[in-house]
């Protein structure tokens, strides 16, 4: 981020917990606990309990971490992430969906 010149991270999307998507987690948790600059995650929930797994003191309860760096369900999340949104759609069979809005 530095090297970047990234000033912060507003928000974290996980799509799933395979270690090339989730082992910066540890540095950015770091990151929004020491600047007092929360950062949440999303994540899909059938991804959360691997993430709870590997990042255990960023997920148990009373955790410094979860105040800068909380965890949601991105099936429930009704927001922007860059310059797409993410809204829950039911199909046919009652099963929600991710429905990405990308900008023309």
């Amino acid at each position: 981020m530095a090297r970047e010149s990234v000033d912060g991270v507003d928000t974290v999307l996980l799509t799933h917990a395979h270690n090339d998507h989730i082992l910066g987690l540890g540095d950015l948790a770091d990151r929004a606990r020491w600047t007092q600059q929360p950062c949440p995650r999303f994540a899909p929930a059938e991804a959360s309990p691997q993430i709870a797994g590997r990042f255990p003191y960023m997920t148990q309860e009373g955790s410094a971490y979860l105040k800068w760096m909380p965890m949601s369900a991105l099936e429930g999340a009704n927001r922007r992430f860059g310059g797409a949104h993410r809204h829950p759609r039911q199909s046919s069979a009652r099963v929600q969906r991710l429905v990405v809005c990308l900008p023309l």
